[in-house]
């Protein structure tokens, strides 16, 4: 990990020079929580300017980075950061929180988001990725070891929403997420074993039975489900 960051921050800095105000690595490779298997290198990069020209020229860099197993770098203007906070809410204090610079200035140490954006985009990714399970599953539900793939897929995204909902709800959160799901199952009162159970298998490797995978996703589903009444009654003002 730390060679091919060494050697995007090389080529990024080459290709930009002045132009390029911080690059930033996010997400599980920086809050400690990397999972070989399930996890990658998400990289923001913030440029003074950006043109199609400008971007062209990171191309081969970018390719080579994906070819690593990564996605492509977010790229972002600072005035996109300043003037978008409102809308990526949620991205923002994900990096904000867990972030490690690796070139120029930490732009989001005084970043500040408004609690009501902050609701209201939690809603909105729940209600998303919920409407999201229902679709992949109509089209894999007579395959389980599919079905089981889609809940261990959509477990990191759900688990970070239980962290935001925690945030909302004013809590010191923790980093693992173990001890998150610990902690947001205690206080909104799901089903703790469920999401542990999921979490374990996914970290494992331990297949499940194909008996066991339809009854797994109906409960998946269904606690899944009341966390969007959960985060509709928080507070909607600070």
């Amino acid at each position: 990990m730390e060679r091919v960051l060494k050697a995007l921050v090389f080529e990024m800095k080459s290709i930009y020079g002045d132009n390029l105000v911080a690059l930033f690595l996010y997400g599980s490779a920086a809050s400690g929580d990397f999972h070989e298997k399930f996890s990658d290198l998400n990289i923001l990069c913030v440029l003074r300017e950006i043109s199609v020209e400008l971007l062209k020229k990171a191309e081969k860099t970018v390719t080579w980075f994906v070819k690593k197993g990564n996605p492509p770098p977010l790229f972002f203007t600072l005035e996109e950061i300043e003037q978008s906070h409102d809308v990526f809410p949620i991205e923002f204090l994900d990096i904000q929180a867990n972030h490690r610079l690796l070139d120029g200035t930490d732009i989001f140490e005084n970043l500040e988001i408004e609690r009501e954006n902050h609701r209201l985009e939690l809603e909105h990714e729940l209600r998303t990725k919920l409407i999201g399970l229902r679709q992949s599953f109509l089209t894999v539900s007579h395959d389980a070891k599919a079905v089981e793939d889609l809940m261990l897929r959509s477990l990191s995204a759900f688990v970070t929403l239980f962290r935001h909902i925690l945030i909302l709800m004013g809590e010191s959160v923790p980093v693992p997420k173990r001890d998150i799901i610990q902690l947001f199952c205690a206080k909104a009162k799901v089903d703790e074993s469920l999401f542990l159970g999921l979490l374990k298998t996914r970290e494992e490797g331990q297949p499940m039975t194909a008996a066991d995978v339809e009854p797994l996703f109906q409960r998946y589903y269904e606690e899944i489900g009341k966390l969007t009444k959960l985060v509709d009654r928080l507070p909607k003002a600070k």
